[in-house]
């Protein structure tokens, strides 16, 4: 049988089983033998209304998250119980998420949110898969169209941590400074390891300072204000987006003392280009996706 027939039965196979035909994850998930399975157990309060519960689980395996990763997706404002209820997500969505944070985290001026719980799911699953790869047979067509797939995936797992690297080592004063006093309902933007790293940066940094040039200067200038030192993240600067919920009365600063407060309504699935700083609260809740 030639390779053409083979692609072409594959596609149909995947069109056939996937319940997000348009999504290359919801594809590649549908093989007896590749199928993952779930690890991930967490749980949380009951949600009055979950979107993520109509996906087919007899198709895909769900993955049971928590309430931090779903918050953008629930906004009823209703307070949960103390029962508790799996809110599950299919391989596809899961990506899906991992995608946004992504791109949200490479465009935004100022540290995000940690999704560290969709990064762990992700990277469990990655690693079940390699383990099922190793058992499948070996020359099957499926086997290297998975591999790709998983390189993608991992590309984008990658560029989302380094990302939050590179903006922790340029921000580390304030970030750190933020997290000792947060505001009230505020999440933390760093997760447990990053935080120990951005600790370890900020004694590391002073100690080299200390060590090359501040011991050899006057004793009144032996002292450096990091927070005075190291630039803060621009939240005047601006940012493409697409809106992904309708939003009304945004209220738009001025740009000079001439114009004036201004109100603006965002229609669903508009792009816009608009000062970060307006839009924040959006992206935090994922009204919004920057582009």
């Amino acid at each position: 049988m030639g390779g053409g027939n083979l692609v072409r039965r594959a596609r149909e196979r995947s069109r056939r089983g996937s319940a997000h035909p348009g999504e290359p994850w919801g594809r590649l998930f549908r093989g007896r033998v590749l199928l993952p399975k779930l690890r991930c157990f967490l749980t949380l309060p009951r949600l009055a209304a979950c979107p993520l519960g109509c996906a087919s689980a007899a198709l895909v395996p769900r993955y049971l998250v928590s309430e931090k990763m779903t918050e953008e997706l629930d906004h009823t404002g209703q307070d949960s119980d103390a029962d508790s209820e799996e809110v599950v997500l299919t391989p596809a969505e899961l990506i899906e998420k991992l995608e946004q944070a992504w791109m949200n985290e490479k465009f935004a001026p100022e540290l995000l949110e940690s999704k560290s719980e969709i990064v762990e799911c992700v990277m469990e699953q990655l690693d079940h898969m390699e383990e099922n790869l190793r058992r499948a047979k070996k020359g099957d067509l499926k086997v290297s169209i998975h591999r790709m797939e998983m390189e993608r995936i991992r590309y984008v797992l990658s560029s989302y941590l380094r990302c939050r690297l590179m903006k922790i080592e340029k921000f580390f004063p304030h970030i750190l400074e933020k997290e000792k006093t947060p505001r009230e309902g505020e999440l933390s933007s760093l997760s447990p390891e990053e935080l120990i790293f951005a600790k370890q940066y900020m004694a590391n940094t002073e100690t080299y300072l200390k060590n090359v040039a501040l011991k050899h200067m006057p004793p009144n200038l032996q002292v450096v204000d990091l927070l005075r030192s190291v630039p803060k993240p621009d939240l005047d600067s601006y940012v493409f987006l697409r809106v992904k919920e309708r939003q009304e009365n945004i209220l738009v600063e001025p740009e000079t003392d001439e114009q004036r407060d201004y109100v603006i309504d965002l229609e669903e699935g508009s792009q816009h280009l608009i000062r970060y700083k307006t839009i924040a609260p959006l992206v935090a809740s994922g009204a919004v996706q920057l582009i």
